[in-house]
């Protein structure tokens, strides 16, 4: 016995594609009705089926903003994604002050992007950036299931005060 999945898929060029599975999850068969019926068999152990949304990732922390300059940082994702752009990320400050997230760019490395950030020159506090989950797309239309979230403090921008004492000599 096997269960038919007839319809649930078309071969590339046109030709109707019938999927089947025994009842024991062992093999899957494709009949291809291109006149032949050409039916090949294959190990259930051999098909990969994508359930997954891809996974999102800040890989480090900054070494801290500075009010009024843009940084970039990056967001890594498990596999590539579509459809990712500069809105769907937001930006906040803990303190005053707002943060824009000027653009998103691919980095060349399928799956990595570039972030550039501005916080405003008034910023103060930590900086956070959220990917909110749902944003994002894999290539067969999983989303990313869970949030990514960056937080990083303030540089520390302040010159250091040299301190001088004198001393007494006898």
């Amino acid at each position: 016995s096997s269960t038919d999945f007839s319809g649930a898929a078309t071969y590339v060029s046109g030709t109707p594609l019938a999927l089947s599975a025994d009842d024991n999850g062992q093999y899957v068969c494709a009949a291809i009705n291109d006149g032949t019926e050409t039916v090949v068999a294959v190990s259930a152990n051999d098909i990969n089926i994508d359930d997954e949304g891809p996974v999102g990732e800040f890989p480090a922390d900054p070494a801290g903003y500075m009010p009024g300059t843009q940084y970039v940082t990056t967001l890594d994702f498990s596999e590539v994604v579509s459809d990712f752009e500069t809105s769907d990320l937001t930006g906040a400050m803990s303190g005053a002050g707002t943060v824009s997230i000027d653009s998103v760019t691919a980095s060349g490395t399928p799956g990595i992007y570039n972030v550039l950030v501005t916080p405003n020159s008034d910023a103060t506090g930590d900086l956070t950036i959220t990917l909110a989950d749902g944003s994002v797309a894999d290539a067969v239309g999983n989303t990313n299931a869970d949030a990514v979230v960056l937080t990083t403090s303030d540089a520390d921008d302040t010159a250091p005060v040299a301190t001088l004492t004198p001393s007494v000599s006898d």
